[in-house]
């Protein structure tokens, strides 16, 4: 375990205030590959990633089944082509545990010289966990990776946004009329230099997009409005930090941080999702805030012990909104988010 140690201030270590709950074989972690090798689908229940595929760990009996279902109902669709189970992008559970989504892409697509391109064949697809349904619907991509996928807080749709500079849009899917989806195009600047990131639904029909990396800029778009009347924020962080992660709350009102710190005032460097460590830099600290940046307060501080070069990372919020879960050496751990 990873000693986060805070000289002459209340000890805020892991080791203290954060409860373990599964070790490094309960899952296959991805190098840079962009995957969470987790993620809440119940209370105390997790679908989590090991080579053979993805299971289902219940961290009160510490059992650990395999999702079968999930693969065999995969297996009577083959023209869905090779879908890997552990990835190449998440499977995003739905909120209400029962729908899995995911993304194909087809990776032999090259565009005509003769013909205007309008985007890189590809599948969205939606499993239930008990592999009783699969719907795939065709989509268009701009790339191969400017894209994110979330689910409504009812799990009642979900949204594929391409988020490049290239014709920037959502769309969106009602689990109920799959075949009808609708498209709402975005400003193709959205003022603040790179692709901005889904951070999640701050209600039923708003989406909280973000960016950070030398700042912290966040704007909202309203999934009812034809265009885009964004209400943009810079949120404050504390001095010399640099932004690791930010995860959005299931409600909607909090936001989860991993920060790391620059020991001194110099250039702030940009720090990516996959980095989880920097020379002179704390190694990550979780911290907590309102959706608007306020009230923002640490709830795991201190300094790596030189001997890791990992920290906290992998960052969720817990289904009931009451704990705060993260990997730190290749261990899962929860901390209440107060």
């Amino acid at each position: 375990m990873v000693a986060l140690i805070l000289p002459h201030e209340p000890d805020m270590s892991v080791g203290s205030r954060a409860t373990a709950q599964l070790s490094a074989d309960n899952w296959q972690e991805l190098w840079m590959a962009g995957n969470v090798p987790y993620q809440w689908i119940g209370a105390h229940t997790l679908l989590v990633k090991k080579p053979d595929g993805p299971y289902i760990v219940d961290t009160v009996a510490k059992t650990a089944t395999p999702a079968t279902a999930v693969r065999n109902a995969l297996a009577k669709h083959p023209e869905l082509g090779r879908l890997a189970l552990n990835g190449p992008r998440e499977w995003i559970a739905s909120p209400n545990g029962q729908w899995l989504l995911t993304v194909t892409i087809d990776r032999t697509f090259r565009p005509s010289a003769n013909a205007p391109f309008d985007g890189i064949p590809g599948k969205c697809v939606i499993v239930k966990l008990d592999g009783t349904q699969v719907i795939a619907r065709p989509m268009k991509f701009h790339h191969d990776h400017d894209w994110q996928a979330l689910w409504s807080r009812k799990s009642d749709y979900w949204v594929i946004a391409n988020l490049g500079d290239y014709s920037p849009q959502i769309t969106k899917w009602e689990v109920s009329n799959p075949a009808e989806p609708s498209t709402r195009m975005l400003r193709s600047s959205h003022g603040y230099g790179p692709t901005p990131s889904i951070l999640g639904f701050i209600d039923e029909n708003r989406l909280l997009l973000g960016n950070w990396g030398r700042s912290v800029q966040t704007e909202v778009v309203d999934l009812r409005l034809p265009r885009d009347y964004f209400r943009g924020s810079r949120l404050t962080i504390p001095p010399h930090a640099d932004v690791t992660e930010i995860e959005c709350s299931p409600r909607g009102d909090r936001l989860a941080w991993i920060l790391s710190f620059r020991p001194s005032p110099i250039a702030p460097l940009e720090i990516l999702p996959f980095v989880h460590s920097v020379p002179g830099h704390t190694a990550g600290e979780v911290w907590i805030s309102n959706v608007d940046g306020t009230d923002m307060h640490p709830l795991v501080t201190g300094t790596v012990s030189p001997e890791h070069h990992s920290g906290p990372h992998y960052l969720r919020w817990t289904p009931d909104e009451t704990q705060v879960s993260f990997i730190d050496n290749y261990t899962l751990y929860t901390i209440p988010a107060r």
